[in-house]
C-alpha cells in the first residue's frame, strides 16, 4: 500500500514533533543516540530553518500526520573524512539523511516510497549524486537504500556525536539522466 506524502520544510512548530521522535527508543538506537531536552533539539535544528547552515530539513507527512524526517546538505560543505570521491562528484553531491519517527510505519516499506520521491522532488532538481550514511549495524537502513538503488561507496571508520567509535556504510545514488 502506498501512501500519499508529500514534504514539509521544517519550521519551529515542528520542533515538539522532532523532540519526541529524537527520543524514541528506535530513533536512539542509531540517530539521536541519547535522550534530548526540547532546547536541545531546537538549537540543533534552529538553523537549517533558519537557513544559517546549508543542511535543509522536512517532515514527512502521510495525508496530514507527520511520521518521518528528511534532511539533506550539500556535500562540499558537510564531507566525510577520507571520502574519496572526485572533485566532480563533490560539488555535484548531496548527502541524504532519514529518521522514521513514527514507531507504526517503520517495516512496512513505506520506507522506500519516501526516499524515492524525496530523491525525485528534492535531490535530483539540484544534484546528480546523493550519499547516504547508515551505520553498520543499522541493517534496516542498509537494506533501504540498496533496495533504492545505493550502492557501497566505502566503510568509514568514525566516531559518533558521542565521540564513541562507528563504522558508517558510505553509500552512493547518481541520479538517471532521460535520453530525449
Amino acid at each position: 500500500m502506498a501512501l500519499d506524502i508529500h514534504f514539509s520544510p521544517l519550521c519551529e512548530t515542528d520542533f515538539p514533533t522532532l523532540h519526541r521522535w529524537f527520543n524514541e527508543p528506535h530513533v536512539q538506537t542509531l540517530y539521536s543516540l541519547r535522550n534530548w531536552t526540547l532546547t536541545e533539539v531546537e538549537k540543533k535544528l534552529s538553523p537549517y530553518v533558519m537557513q544559517t547552515v546549508s543542511v535543509r530539513g522536512f517532515v514527512v507527512f502521510s495525508e496530514s500526520t507527520p511520521i518521518a524526517y528528511c534532511q539533506y546538505c550539500p556535500i562540499i560543505d558537510y564531507p566525510w573524512p577520507n571520502q574519496d570521491f572526485p572533485d566532480e562528484i563533490i560539488e555535484r553531491a548531496a548527502g541524504l539523511d532519514l529518521l522514521m519517527g513514527e514507531v507504526d510505519y517503520i517495516g512496512k516499506g513505506f520506507g522506500q516510497q519516501i526516499v524515492e520521491t524525496f530523491l525525485q522532488q528534492i535531490i535530483w532538481p539540484s544534484y546528480d549524486y546523493c550519499l547516504v550514511d547508515p551505520d553498520s549495524r543499522n541493517t534496516r537502513s542498509l537494506r533501504l537504500f540498496r533496495k533504492c538503488g545505493f550502492t557501497l561507496h566505502k566503510v568509514i571508520e568514525t566516531t559518533d556525536t558521542l565521540g564513541i567509535p562507528a563504522t558508517l556504510q558510505l553509500m552512493i545514488k547518481e541520479k538517471i539522466h532521460q535520453q530525449i
